[in-house]
Protein backbone atom coordinates (compact mmCIF):
# COMPACT_ATOMS: atom_id res chain seq x y z
CA UNK A 1 0.00 0.00 0.00
CA UNK A 2 2.73 2.28 1.03
CA UNK A 3 4.52 1.29 -2.37
CA UNK A 4 1.73 1.92 -4.38
CA UNK A 5 1.54 6.08 -2.90
CA UNK A 6 5.28 6.33 -3.22
CA UNK A 7 4.95 5.03 -7.21
CA UNK A 8 1.75 7.35 -7.70
CA UNK A 9 3.46 9.93 -6.16
CA UNK A 10 6.38 9.02 -8.27
CA UNK A 11 4.18 9.23 -11.31
CA UNK A 12 3.03 12.67 -10.36
CA UNK A 13 5.82 14.24 -9.81
CA UNK A 14 7.39 12.43 -12.75
CA UNK A 15 4.00 14.03 -14.87
CA UNK A 16 5.17 17.88 -13.47
CA UNK A 17 8.70 17.45 -14.20
CA UNK A 18 8.26 16.85 -17.74
CA UNK A 19 5.83 20.14 -18.05
CA UNK A 20 8.56 21.55 -16.23
CA UNK A 21 11.57 20.26 -18.82
CA UNK A 22 9.48 21.42 -22.16
CA UNK A 23 8.79 24.98 -20.42
CA UNK A 24 12.59 24.94 -19.25
CA UNK A 25 13.67 23.78 -23.10
CA UNK A 26 11.64 26.56 -24.30
CA UNK A 27 12.62 29.41 -22.40
CA UNK A 28 15.98 28.50 -22.58
CA UNK A 29 16.20 28.73 -25.95
CA UNK A 30 14.43 31.90 -26.00
CA UNK A 31 16.74 33.47 -23.87
CA UNK A 32 19.63 32.36 -25.83
CA UNK A 33 18.35 33.45 -28.64
CA UNK A 34 17.38 37.00 -27.20
CA UNK A 35 21.05 37.43 -25.63
CA UNK A 36 23.73 39.11 -26.97
CA UNK A 37 26.43 38.16 -24.86
CA UNK A 38 27.20 35.16 -23.70
CA UNK A 39 25.44 33.74 -20.74
CA UNK A 40 25.19 31.49 -18.81
CA UNK A 41 22.45 29.11 -17.31
CA UNK A 42 22.69 30.22 -13.84
CA UNK A 43 21.99 33.86 -15.16
CA UNK A 44 18.93 32.37 -16.36
CA UNK A 45 16.99 32.79 -13.29
CA UNK A 46 18.04 36.48 -13.06
CA UNK A 47 16.48 37.30 -16.10
CA UNK A 48 13.31 34.90 -15.87
CA UNK A 49 9.96 36.44 -14.87
CA UNK A 50 9.50 32.26 -14.13
CA UNK A 51 9.69 31.16 -10.81
CA UNK A 52 11.38 27.56 -12.41
CA UNK A 53 15.15 27.52 -11.72
CA UNK A 54 17.58 24.93 -10.81
CA UNK A 55 17.72 25.63 -7.07
CA UNK A 56 13.61 26.24 -6.77
CA UNK A 57 13.47 22.67 -8.18
CA UNK A 58 16.47 20.83 -6.28
CA UNK A 59 15.00 23.15 -2.97
CA UNK A 60 11.20 21.24 -4.08
CA UNK A 61 13.27 18.03 -4.05
CA UNK A 62 14.71 18.14 -1.22
CA UNK A 63 11.83 19.43 1.00
CA UNK A 64 9.46 16.55 -0.81
CA UNK A 65 12.23 14.02 1.10
CA UNK A 66 12.65 13.12 -2.72
CA UNK A 67 17.05 12.24 -2.58
CA UNK A 68 18.80 11.48 -6.17
CA UNK A 69 19.60 7.78 -4.94
CA UNK A 70 15.96 7.51 -4.42
CA UNK A 71 14.46 9.70 -7.10
CA UNK A 72 16.57 8.14 -9.74
CA UNK A 73 14.98 4.18 -10.08
CA UNK A 74 12.15 6.14 -10.77
CA UNK A 75 12.76 8.61 -13.18
CA UNK A 76 14.52 6.74 -15.07
CA UNK A 77 11.45 4.56 -16.11
CA UNK A 78 10.70 7.63 -17.93
CA UNK A 79 13.20 8.33 -20.10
Amino acid sequence: MVKDKILKKADEVMVEYRIINDCMKALDRVFLQASSVRFSGLALPEVSASFLSHESIRYWLKNSLFRPKGLWPLAELWL
